[in-house]
């Protein structure tokens, strides 16, 4: 019987006959062995961390006979009341995830919709920006007709709350997108086929790929009417919750992904920052903390992308009497021994310098 109920343990005593389950369709069918079905044998409620079965098809039935906008909106209903329990969040988006190949495409547009209405709480490396960066790639992909594709997307990234999930998702096409099919067709995830079949896909990869770098365009706006404005808000405020501990990535993530859309947008990141560092010293001291994190990481040299490093060091000097004087220090001997000169002077005062010009 425990055999039975328990496939990995018949395995290891040698059961004859004992296969290893499918976990996907282990959890669907709520098998016993799964671990996020085990407790629910021996309780009379759902586990407090799972979004109750009951409730998701019962969900799932409502939206399949809704359109895109109010299938949104119930999506956005249902998130929000639980948005304050992180782990029963995420699971309601696994279960969505795990019947998604069961629905129509009215209905997972309607969901990546609600997905990005719903974004501004996820960090870059969250189960559910995973998902729905995934399945939003997916629905995008299936749409046959060009100018409603890129209106998907373009869709998507009007209506979403976060322009950090914007970044991660059109970032995740392009590299997938991008992807050579006949090398991927050779590595796991791939069965062997024929040149036929290769070249159909790197053309159809190549389309798709372009429809991304179309709509990178528009996103390009968006973050100018965001970030390229007078009280352009902080990515250093914006992001700093999503991350845990000191090591908050976020923030610089977003603004390497910015530049990353483009040549004009590369401009537009460091006019931003450079407009930020001067207005809030505060930032700069988050950026300076980032720059060197801790004793054994260094990432002076990852960042300096993001900000010409002369610049850098004139807002260092404005600012210097609010500035943490440990990272000033770290970031002049790196910034002088590069230029092979003696350590710089630093004004005794903030803005005894006269100011970054």
């Amino acid at each position: 019987m425990l055999g039975d109920l328990f496939p990995q343990f018949g395995k290891y005593e040698d059961r004859f006959g004992t296969e290893a389950p499918n976990a996907k369709e282990a959890e669907k069918a709520r098998r016993m062995l799964h671990p996020r079905c085990f407790r629910q044998y021996f309780l009379l409620k759902v586990p407090s961390e799972l979004f109750p079965q009951k409730e998701f098809e019962k969900f799932l039935s409502f939206v399949q006979a809704q359109d895109e906008e109010e299938i949104s909106q119930s999506f956005r209903k249902t998130f929000r009341s639980i948005v304050n329990e992180d782990f029963k969040r995420w699971h309601f988006l696994h279960l969505i995830d795990s019947r998604f190949d069961e629905i129509g495409p009215q209905t997972a547009r309607g969901l990546c919709r609600g997905m990005a209405r719903n974004s501004e709480l996820w960090p870059t490396d969250a189960f559910e920006l995973f998902i729905a960066v995934r399945r939003t790639r997916e629905v995008f992909s299936k749409v046959a007709d060009d100018g409603a594709r890129t209106e998907f997307l373009r869709v998507i990234v009007n209506e979403s709350a976060s322009d950090l999930y914007i970044l991660s998702l059109v970032g995740h096409m392009e590299e997938s997108f991008k992807a050579d099919p006949s090398a991927l067709a050779e590595g796991e995830q791939f069965k062997a086929i024929d040149s036929r079949s290769v070249g159909a896909e790197a053309k159809t990869n190549a389309k798709l790929l372009s429809d991304v770098q179309e709509v990178k365009g528009y996103i390009k706006e968006r973050l100018r009417e965001h970030y390229l404005v007078p009280d352009a808000p902080s990515v250093f405020e914006q992001f700093h919750f999503l991350s845990l501990g000191v090591n908050r990535i976020d923030p610089v993530w977003f603004l390497l992904a910015w530049r990353r859309l483009g040549a004009d947008a590369e401009s537009d990141q460091q006019a931003y920052l450079r407009s930020l560092f001067t207005k809030r010293p505060d930032d700069l001291n988050q950026f300076l903390r980032m720059m060197f994190r801790v004793d054994f990481m260094d990432d002076y040299a990852a960042l300096r992308p993001l900000i010409d490093y002369k610049e850098l060091s004139e807002l260092i000097a404005f600012h210097a009497g609010v500035l943490d004087p440990e990272k000033v220090r770290q970031f002049r001997r790196r910034y002088d021994a590069e230029r092979g000169s003696v350590p710089s002077s630093q004004p005794s005062e903030p803005g005894s310098a006269g100011g970054p010009s």
